[in-house]
């Protein structure tokens, strides 16, 4: 599983189900069987991996979730999930996403300055 794509200024691009446009991270499945993320952890802070735990989700294979960077701190609807942090717009921001003991399974180490309604995403095939 991989941290495929983030956007930290979004302005238009994706809605949340407020009609908010927060930041948002998409994670991808590459493999050919689905993962449940229960307790996978995702951070903006590499010294705390678990600094937001993700709920009973499956990413289906070969699939994406997203969650939205909001600071709401939403967990309970699966469809709408809402990290209890922020990403940074300005160059440097750190990104990841950790297994239930807290390793790390994708990260971001800096990321760089997010321009309005452009995300910043992997490469394919990477």
């Amino acid at each position: 599983m991989v941290i495929n794509e983030v956007m930290a200024a979004n302005r238009s691009v994706l809605a949340d189900e407020g009609g908010d446009f927060p930041d948002w991270i998409e994670l991808f499945n590459p493999n050919d069987v689905s993962i449940d993320l229960s307790d996978y952890g995702l951070s903006d802070d590499p010294a705390l991996p678990r600094k937001w735990l993700l709920p009973g989700v499956s990413i289906p294979a070969r699939g994406f979730v997203v969650v939205f960077a909001s600071g709401k701190d939403r967990r309970t609807d699966t469809t709408r999930l809402h990290t209890n942090f922020k990403i940074s717009r300005e160059a440097g921001g750190h990104l990841g996403l950790s297994d239930p003991k807290g390793s790390p399974v994708s990260v971001i180490p800096s990321y760089p300055i997010q321009f309005e309604n452009v995300s910043y995403g992997r490469p394919p095939g990477n």
